[in-house]
């Protein structure tokens, strides 16, 4: 009897319950993603040239409301949702991951952001973190700008906080006009950051684990970099960091597959881009009548080296010895995905070398997903201003005439940093045109060109392995798990939490309850956050979804 009752109680519990195993079991959990501990550290800590300020600043910066330090664990980890990291030959000063020391060409030092800091994950198994390599981050970039601005200004009005900040910058004994130098040195940054967010302010925030990139990145080109404050479009269309493994085996690359992976010169001008999104510098001083050639703070050479890193790292295994996997929910699971998913989003070993061609899915009114960030890249147009008349990419093709695409000028400056190769944001003398043409692949050229000026709108279809640990979904975040992505999008949550790392094995993705100290409120009702695509699976039973998700968790 006793039997018989115990198995009615299994038969009826929720499965979120069955898919709790002892936290002992996931004490060993290895993801298998094929970086060893030094890959890791060159990922997370190599400088790319990015500026927020100079590197003493963030050291001695304190908290806007506290007197705590801004790099610590409970402002960056806590409450902003970055990584903290203890101390290494990498990271001499414990910040957290994808927080770097940069050395300028003119040899100063300075704090900068790196692609790890928003494409490397924390996730809470039972008993157990782990990170995640190439996954996305659990951080809100958009509040960290604000507060360190807050935190500058505080700085500069509170005589407390900036004697403090001096004392740790200047030492005990900095003299009188040190820290006024130091003081003019500081309003001058607060009032570059503090345009920035202006610049860059938005009108529903965005929360964790998302930010608008191509709209930073296309303010601070074209309204910053040109100097025409008329070319600033608001960013609101917020989309969840992308995962990054297999970003080498890509033809394209982005949510809308706006960044071809053609030869070197395509993910060289892809991860450009990125760098001027996260305080990267540039000098937009054309030269007529020849290539772009653009001096910049970032280390393109460092880029490579970043780049190259990512052709080792793997989709995370799904730790089937911690949470088990329903066999027999997998097999028919998997006839299920290759009758609905698999014609966009191919199957694929995780560990082999092969390319791959991506699904573009043109912007069509049935296909009911957000359009916001799609549409806002393929329509943005600016006025060119200093670049009028200069050649657009390559001779002998076209010149910029009064306005462009957001997409052209976009090309033509990671174009022109790439042929800068480094060159000093103070230089003054240019590399011989002719002989950076004789170097490059021109035809590579022109097709990363061609593809990145697209103006039609899509999004990009992309193999799923390692889908269950990049939560939330949807291109947007606008899904909080994989349960909830295959029920008909009526069903769907309509708001929920984001912030919690807090792994949740039955439904697929993170908790959507209020944590601790990290809980934003997403309402999926709000512009450039709906969740009403991907409905393919509408149609499939309850024990069919649960089917299938059984099998997604093996990819």
């Amino acid at each position: 009897m006793r039997t018989i009752l115990a198995a009615i109680v299994i038969y009826f519990a929720p499965h979120s319950l069955l898919a709790q195993p002892p936290a002992a079991a996931c004490a060993a959990v290895n993801l298998g993603q094929n970086w060893k501990e030094a890959v890791k550290q060159q990922f997370w800590f190599t400088p790319q040239g990015s500026r927020l300020m100079p590197y003493a600043w963030f050291l001695a910066l304190e908290a806007p409301w506290a007197e705590i330090p801004f790099r610590g664990a409970h402002v960056m980890d806590d409450l902003l949702g970055y990584i903290s990291m203890g101390r290494s030959t990498a990271n001499p000063d414990a910040l957290p991951i994808g927080f770097a020391k940069v050395r300028s060409f003119e040899g100063e030092t300075y704090v900068g952001l790196t692609c790890a800091a928003c494409h490397t994950a924390k996730l809470e198994l039972p008993g157990v973190t782990r990170i995640v390599e190439g996954a996305p981050a659990m951080a809100d970039f958009s509040t960290f700008l604000s507060w360190i601005v807050d935190a500058l200004e505080k700085t500069l009005g509170d005589g407390a906080k900036f004697e403090r900040f001096a004392k740790s910058v200047l030492g005990p004994n900095g003299a009188a006009a040190a820290k006024q130098a130091l003081r003019t040195a500081l309003e001058s940054q607060t009032q570059k950051l503090r345009e920035r967010r202006v610049r860059n302010a938005h009108t529903e925030p965005y929360g964790y684990s998302r930010v608008d990139a191509f709209g930073h990145i296309l303010n601070e080109l074209l309204a910053k970099d040109l100097g025409i404050p008329a070319n600033r479009r608001e960013p609101n269309a917020p989309v969840s960091y992308p995962a990054l493994w297999d970003t080498p085996r890509h033809d394209r690359v982005q949510w809308n597959g706006a960044a071809p992976n053609i030869g070197n010169i395509g993910p060289m001008m892809r991860n450009i881009g990125e760098v001027i999104g996260v305080f990267g510098e540039l000098r937009m001083r054309p030269i007529p009548l020849t290539v772009p050639i653009y001096p910049s703070s970032i280390r393109t050479d460092r880029l490579d080296d970043l780049e190259g890193a990512l052709h080792s790292l793997w989709s995370p295994v799904w730790p089937k010895a911690c949470l088990p996997i329903e066999q027999a929910r997998v097999s028919r699971g998997r006839v299920l995905y290759a009758g609905a998913c698999k014609g966009c989003h191919e199957a694929i070993d995780r560990s082999a070398p092969t390319k791959f061609r991506a699904k573009m899915i043109p912007i069509q009114p049935d296909l009911k997903t957000d359009a916001t960030m799609a549409t806002n890249f393929a329509s943005r147009t600016a006025i060119t201003g200093r670049l009028k008349g200069t050649p657009i990419r390559l001779l002998p093709l076209p010149a910029f005439g009064e306005t462009a695409s957001g997409a052209e000028i976009l090309g033509n400056a990671t174009l022109g940093v790439y042929f800068g190769g480094g060159l000093s944001m103070l230089a003054d003398r240019f590399p011989d045109p002719a002989s950076i043409l004789r170097t490059i692949d021109k035809n590579a050229a022109k097709t990363v060109l061609d593809t990145m000026m697209d103006k039609s709108p899509h999004y990009k279809a992309r193999p799923l392995n390692g889908i269950w640990a990049t939560a939330p979904y949807l291109h947007n975040g606008s899904v909080p798990n994989l349960e909830q992505l295959l029920l008909p999008p009526d069903q769907r949550d309509k708001q929920f939490y984001v912030g919690s790392r807090r792994f949740d094995p039955a439904k697929v993705g993170l908790s959507m309850e209020k944590d601790t100290h990290r809980g934003f409120l997403f309402d999926t009702t709000k512009p450039g956050n709906r969740n009403t695509g991907h409905g393919w699976t509408s149609d499939f039973s309850p024990e069919q979804r649960r089917d299938l998700l059984e099998y997604l968790k093996t990819l």
